[in-house]
């Protein structure tokens, strides 16, 4: 019989239990669907996924099994989709959302997830589309509207996410 102290033991399952293992995920089809670390049955660090050809389709931070940080999603094209902040699952912070040619389509900024501050749109030609504020992921206050020449085409404000007060109209050349 061969004795172990208790004290080998337990350094031994401790190292165990923190042990990050490498895992993939595969689609029915065999192909990948992601792959990352495991750390007790809970992703942490960088996951990458795929879409079923193969493309990436986003890098994601874990912690604990919980997203967070930095987390980018991918067009099958590759072309990056849209850039997110996430604190222990929750959204927060500065994000951006790029149409289909990489241009920026929309920049905000989520607390708790949930729409706040000044939420700006793009036209894919680069021009600004609209201009909404947000409280607690409703509109609340000053929203602008243009057209895609950049001229201001409506305006007018939320109060607890209802249009509030006079809201304006101008023709495709802002009379």
């Amino acid at each position: 019989m061969i004795r172990i102290p208790i004290g080998v033991v337990l350094l031994f399952s401790s190292l165990i239990s923190q042990a990050q293992i490498e895992t993939m995920e595969y689609y029915s089809t065999g192909q990948m669907r992601a792959r990352g670390l495991l750390q007790d049955d809970k992703k942490t660090g960088e996951w990458i996924s795929f879409y079923p050809t193969g493309k990436k389709s986003a890098i994601e931070s874990f912690d604990q099994g919980i997203l967070h940080g930095i987390v980018i999603y991918y067009y099958p094209t590759e072309v990056e989709q849209g850039r997110e902040n996430w604190q222990y699952g929750h959204l927060q912070d500065s994000v951006w959302y790029f149409h289909p040619s990489g241009a920026i389509h929309r920049k905000g900024m989520y607390e708790n997830s949930r729409y706040a501050n000044r939420w700006i749109h793009y036209f894919e030609n680069g021009i600004m589309e609209r201009v909404v504020t947000y409280q607690g992921g409703q509109p609340n206050g000053a929203t602008e509207v243009y057209n895609s020449e950049g001229v201001l085409i409506q305006q007018g404000e939320y109060r607890n996410s209802l249009e509030h007060g006079t809201w304006k109209f101008y023709s495709g050349t802002g009379t």
